[in-house]
């Protein structure tokens, strides 16, 4: 056999043996920069023709340089694996530092060629190899060792220099990924994680690398937290629970051989929950050998993350359910606060921490999560300065034994002159305690005056005249007086929003009773009042324009509450100003002095609470109550009357979620709400142009609204995770199963182009 048919052969034996041992990852590490194709010779020796003959007929694309400047010109544009063939009795100082310089040794390898007549000792090798050259070849050998020493150089330094660039790019891809990656090896220890990883868990990398994955990665069941995932989660924690667990050190197990997809409830450093899309990938060194390391792709769930079939608005997120057609803020923005209350959580779950350092971050926790962080504690027997600090009125989180309640027993309380509603409006007040409710239909059969019928019917259910020691004709007196002070020319903010807001406040009343009950608490006739009274009074003479529009045209309401929370101060003031003035509507005429001050006070913080501007501060402080009770398991610390400050959140989360609970309304309802705020601002729109006011909503003028988009975004900024939350503290599936609907509904009629389909959808 001729040399040059053996090293063909050798050749063509070695391309088809590592044919048939690539992997996937060996296939994509060769289509990228091996074989000589891809790896460039420079040749700078004496008989030059005569190697670049050689290389040549091998595949390889050579040039030639007469000296070692030309060989530095040729690495200028360098892109390819080369090797560059040198004499070895030369100089080769100025190439070593030119190629140190640019930075080229990990893609330059030099062969250096040792002349015949060249005196072979230690001390040539090591000025070579001083010099950079780590491969060498005699002259007298070249002809029949020159292509099997390439190859050699291919096999070796090249591949090994190219997996690594490959990895340190794959490296940078992995630590720039959205994704949470995290990567274990045996006995489940975790190896790496990427900055990703460390945004979502909370967890630094000094605290994850190195410790069990089963510490990191909690996986839980479904256990009331996100009642609309659509796989089995149980069958999720024990999958991933068992494969981190085992480590891949039992072959023949199914669990960890296989890659599992799917969603399951994390949890953070924090103890906040989160929904994942998580993916597990078992990787083994070869397909006979064991699984080494477990891949773990962790995902914060959002809408568009969900299988395009799937169609579910996902509650419970820690991330806003953004739809690609409509660019918005997070609706729950991380605050000082929030990151405080999230530290101290970390430092009390710590394996070190004593009983008495928790009971300690305990306490400290429970201050930060009240709503007078600045208010001096124990003063109030310091005279003047407990007066500056009261401010003219009591707590308004007194207990509900404070508030001293009549006996019911006293006397039955009739109304002088019973009106008994027409048959039509008495059919509709039949479904009153049904979520699908119809308040426009009510609007329509009672002539506007949805407030006055539903309210008699409601505050009778809860048996109010007798818990407030009033007669009936006070009642409907009160609520008439009421009603008359909303204007029915505003579009939204008239008595039928008041008597839709009061029909949620009782479904939601409802619905928390039984679960209270269940903790065996329940709540107070007088907190009920508080509820009921605030969802009536809530917009009282709301004049149809927001409370920015009022700042910003020095309205007299805005320079009286000196431009703060002004329709809320307007619409609690105003309520108790026209009892003040007429006793006979009004309905706390009753109540001993004491009682009256808890009351009223608890309906002015209700009535506070939903001003929008402190939307996030209060659902801030409701998911860390939540996480509290999540982490002692007992909702002993957010429902019990000693705890006064927790047990006010919970109510006003509850008027807030029936204040803005029309995207959860059927939807035939949904719509028509929709169209009537829209139409509400487009009015204050107008006027602001008009005026030469600045314009508080761009995207409601009437010439250019898209109301589905605008609908998108409300619900994502402000409905999901509001109703979220309380849907894990006091179930609402009926409610939440209508925000599914309806934001998909949303979703399929959004087109950013079409000014007259949005409009064709509101009717």
């Amino acid at each position: 056999m001729s040399f040059m048919t053996f090293q063909h052969t050798l050749s063509t034996g070695r391309k088809q043996q590592q044919q048939q041992n690539l992997t996937d990852k060996d296939n994509m590490f060769c289509a990228i920069g091996l074989g000589p194709k891809y790896v460039k010779v420079i040749i700078c020796v004496p008989k030059s023709n005569a190697v670049q003959r050689l290389c040549s007929e091998a595949g390889y694309d050579c040039s030639l340089a007469n000296t070692l400047s030309d060989v530095t010109n040729l690495l200028k544009d360098l892109w390819h694996q080369t090797v560059v063939i040198v004499s070895a009795d030369g100089d080769l100082t100025y190439l070593k530092e030119y190629i140190t310089e640019n930075c080229m040794s990990d893609v330059v390898t030099l062969l250096g060629i040792l002349p015949c007549n060249t005196s072979r000792s230690a001390t040539l090798f090591a000025r070579l190899r001083e010099a950079g050259v780590t491969r060498f070849l005699l002259e007298e050998e070249c002809e029949w060792r020159l292509v099997l020493e390439l190859q050699m150089i291919e096999e070796a330094e090249l591949r090994l220099k190219h997996t690594l660039n490959f990895c340190h790019a794959l490296y940078e891809a992995v630590e720039q990924s959205n994704d949470a990656i995290q990567i274990t090896g045996e006995n489940s220890t975790i190896l790496y994680v990427n900055r990703a990883f460390v945004d979502l868990s909370g967890y630094s990398r000094d605290e994850a690398i190195g410790k069990p994955a089963t510490d990191i990665l909690k996986c839980f069941g479904d256990n009331g937290q996100g009642a609309f995932f659509k796989r089995d989660h149980d069958h999720a924690r024990h999958h991933v629970s068992a494969a981190i667990q085992d480590g891949g050190m039992t072959p023949s197990s199914p669990i960890t051989q296989q890659k599992w997809d799917g969603e399951c409830l994390g949890r953070r450093k924090s103890g906040s929950y989160l929904k994942q899309h998580l993916k597990l990938i078992p990787v083994k060194v070869c397909p006979t050998s064991r699984v080494i390391h477990h891949v773990t792709i962790q995902r914060l769930l959002a809408s568009h993350d969900s299988p395009a079939a799937d169609g579910l608005l996902h509650i419970n997120l820690k991330k806003p359910l953004l739809s690609n057609a409509v660019q918005k803020m997070p609706p729950l923005m991380e605050t000082p606060i929030t990151k405080v209350v999230q530290t101290l959580m970390s430092a009390r779950d710590r394996p070190d921490c004593t009983a008495d350092v928790k009971d300690a971050l305990e306490k400290a926790m429970e201050i930060l999560r009240s709503s007078e962080l600045y208010a001096p504690i124990g003063c109030t027997d310091m005279g003047i300065v407990a007066g500056l600090l009261q401010g003219g009125r009591r707590n308004s989180v007194s207990t509900p034994s404070e508030m001293r309640v009549f006996p019911s027993h006293h006397h039955r309380h009739t109304i002088a002159h019973p009106i008994i509603p027409p048959l039509e409006i008495l059919e509709v007040l039949g479904s009153s305690s049904q979520w699908d409710f119809d308040i426009v239909k009510l609007e329509s059969v009672s002539n506007h005056e949805p407030l006055y019928y539903l309210g008699m019917q409601i505050f009778k259910k809860f048996e109010m005249c007798d818990i407030l020691n009033i007669d009936e004709d006070v009642l409907a007196q009160w609520l008439k007086l009421m009603e008359s002070n909303y204007h029915r020319s505003n579009a939204y903010h008239n008595s039928t929003h008041a008597a839709d807001v009061l029909q949620a406040t009782t479904y939601l009343i409802n619905l928390l009773q039984d679960y209270l009950v269940s903790q065996g608490d329940m709540l107070e006739p007088m907190e009920i009042a508080s509820l009921l009274i605030t969802a009536v009074i809530h917009d009282l003479d709301h004049p149809g324009r927001t409370n920015p529009f009022l700042c910003n045209s020095a309205d007299e309401m805005a320079i009286l509450y000196n431009d703060t929370a002004v329709l809320e101060n307007h619409h609690v003031a105003l309520s108790f100003k026209l009892m003040s003035e007429n006793k006979a509507v009004n309905i706390y005429q009753s109540l001993d002095t004491s009682t009256f001050r808890s009351l009223r006070g608890a309906i002015i913080d209700l009535v506070l609470a939903t001003d929008m501007a402190k939307h996030f501060e209060h659902l801030a402080k409701f998911k860390n109550s939540i996480a509290s009770v999540d982490e002692t398991g007992s909702s002993t610390s957010l429902t019990s009357k000693e705890n006064r400050e927790s047990r006010m959140l919970m109510k006003k989360i509850l008027v807030k979620c029936a204040d803005i609970s029309n995207p959860c309304r059927q939807r035939r309802l949904c719509k028509i709400w929709a169209e009537r705020i829209a139409n509400e601002y487009f009015a204050q729109t107008a006027e602001e142009k008009l005026q030469n006011l600045p314009v508080v909503f761009p995207d409601f003028d009437e010439q250019t609204c898209n109301i589905p988009a605008t609908q998108i975004k409300f619900i994502d900024f402000f409905i999901t995770e509001l109703f979220g939350e309380w849907h894990n503290f006091s179930n609402i599936p009926e409610p939440i199963a209508q925000l599914q609907n309806n934001y998909q509904y949303w979703l399929e009629q959004y087109n950013p182009k079409s000014k007259d389909a949005t409009d064709h959808n509101q009717h």
